[in-house]
């Protein structure tokens, strides 16, 4: 199995550093086909948390960006570049794999009176 993309996680960005200038650096740097790009947001003030994630393609480009890339300066900050393993997807629509004995997943949106047996039904 083989995944849809190379998914990076990128910290410490700028308050400054939108969707389309994350993508521009990234292509810009390294070439190679991105298929997504995103600086994650607050959900209520709409001001950047300061991470963000971008997938390549392929996973040469992705390697090559992690190791080009990280602690390089993004306007004005100096930014981290490392492989995520958040919502990584195969193509036959599975998730992570056996090997990865423990898996932590976020549930929101539960009533205040669920109970972990309740989930594990």
């Amino acid at each position: 199995m083989s995944l849809i993309g190379f998914k990076l996680f990128i910290g410490n960005l700028s308050k400054e550093t939108h969707d389309t200038g994350l993508e521009k650096y990234f292509k810009d740097a390294i070439g190679g086909e991105i298929v997504w790009a995103q600086v994650c947001k607050d959900r209520n003030t709409g001001e950047s948390k300061r991470y963000g994630f971008i997938t390549f393609k392929d996973e040469a480009d992705g390697k090559r960006a992690i190791e080009e890339l990280h602690e390089t300066e993004l306007d004005g900050s100096k930014i981290t570049v490392d492989r995520s393993t958040q919502g990584m997807i195969e193509k036959d629509g599975g998730g992570r794999g056996a090997e990865d004995e423990n898996v932590r997943l976020f549930v929101g949106g539960l009533p205040d009176n669920c109970v972990e047996e309740d989930l594990m039904e």
